[in-house]
């Protein structure tokens, strides 16, 4: 029975660490919202816009990336190749200007626009009723 259980346990905790890494945006579905910018230039204004507001973020559960020609910058740790794919996939067919999207918890899409106004997509979040009851709990 020792030996079975010992054989398991790699495995499980396997498994349970495989589970937490983030290989699509669906992936964050009922954890986090998303913010994807995406620009064909530089993406160094935006990320330095969405760093400054990192007490924002945190508090709503905001994690964002900024897509430009160098590649996918993010507030996560690293992005994969998989997750990249997924973030890259909400801005196909868009043409050269900027286009930021606003990926609520429940995954469905609440906002797109062409520029990046950190306040308003707060405010919106904010009156949402699942960030409505965040909130309460606060």
């Amino acid at each position: 029975m020792k030996s079975i259980i010992a054989i398991l346990i790699p495995f499980i905790l396997f498994s349970c660490a495989k589970g937490q890494a983030m290989a699509s945006i669906d992936d964050f579905k009922w954890e986090n919202r998303i913010i994807i910018v995406g620009v064909s230039g530089s993406g160094d204004p935006y990320a330095a816009s969405l760093k400054m507001r990192h007490p924002g973020i945190t508090d709503r559960d905001i994690v964002w990336f900024v897509v430009d020609s160098r590649g996918v910058r993010s507030n996560l740790a690293s992005v994969d190749e998989s997750l990249e794919k997924s973030v890259k996939a909400f801005l196909a067919g868009r043409d050269d200007k900027p286009e930021v999207i606003l990926i609520g918890k429940d995954g469905g899409v609440k906002n797109r626009s062409d520029e990046l106004d950190i306040d308003a997509l707060f405010k919106q979040i904010d009156a949402m009723p699942m960030r409505i009851r965040e909130m309460k709990k606060q």
